[in-house]
């Protein structure tokens, strides 16, 4: 009842409004209505992985057809990960870009792991879990990346005009239309010339909040940077 509780969520209509797909990939065809292993849900999920891992590897594509063995390198989740929050981990750069035996497998699976919990995502499971895949267990993490994975596309694009030498503040507003506090962590991803000055901010119901970026010119050369929201969590919100 669970698999089928969090599938349901996966439709033809959320396919095709996800961000980070491009509209000509987020289609439902034929071809996977009319499968005898999967569900529409499932054929989705593994449409979905399927481009993004082909979008970071177009030297090596790959067909992926079930949520175990394709999986068990870890390296098609690694390459959906990079696909929606880049490519700044730290633990999916020190994975392994071929696996030739259980301990370099295990080496993925630990690398992943800890890019999840990086990049402010949890999980149940463990790097034996991935080394050694159920497909039942992967195919929920896989709807948890699915639900989860596309916030971390870009909102909006800030740009910081600036001449060589120059301090420039911006602000990003936050509001919280709920009865209930929101709290979120914050992390700067990218170029050091841009700062913070919180880790974290509160929003209580009803306002708006300000939060400010600075950004020092240095170089004459673009930098980029990518600001991550993460919520706490806290109660139900």
């Amino acid at each position: 009842m669970l698999k089928i509780y969090y599938l349901n969520r996966i439709t033809a209509k959320s396919f095709k409004a996800l961000p980070g797909m491009p509209p000509t990939e987020a289609v439902v065809d034929a071809a996977m209505q009319a499968s005898n292993i999967y569900s529409v849900s499932e054929t989705v999920l593994l449409r979905w992985m399927q481009h993004h891992y082909n979008k970071v590897n177009p030297m090596h594509p790959k067909t992926l057809s079930n949520f175990d063995a394709d999986l068990q390198d870890s390296l098609v989740l690694a390459s959906v990960i990079k696909s929606h929050y880049g490519g700044n981990s730290k633990n999916l750069k020190e994975m392994k870009p071929s696996v030739f035996n259980e301990d370099q497998v295990l080496h993925n699976a630990r690398k992943l792991i800890d890019a999840i919990v990086e990049i402010g995502l949890t999980t149940h499971l463990t790097p034996q879990d991935l080394a050694n895949p159920s497909a039942r267990e992967l195919l929920l993490f896989c709807v948890q990346l699915y639900q989860g994975l596309p916030h971390y596309v870009p909102k909006a694009k800030i740009e910081f005009p600036a001449v060589l030498g120059d301090l420039v503040t911006k602000n990003i507003e936050l509001s919280n239309p709920s009865k209930n506090p929101i709290s979120y962590w914050v992390k700067l991803d990218g170029s050091t010339d841009f700062s913070i000055e919180e880790d974290c901010v509160k929003i209580e119901p009803g306002t708006t909040v300000n939060f400010p970026i600075k950004f020092q010119s240095r170089i004459s050369a673009p930098v980029s940077a990518k600001l991550i929201f993460t919520n706490k969590k806290e109660g139900n919100i």
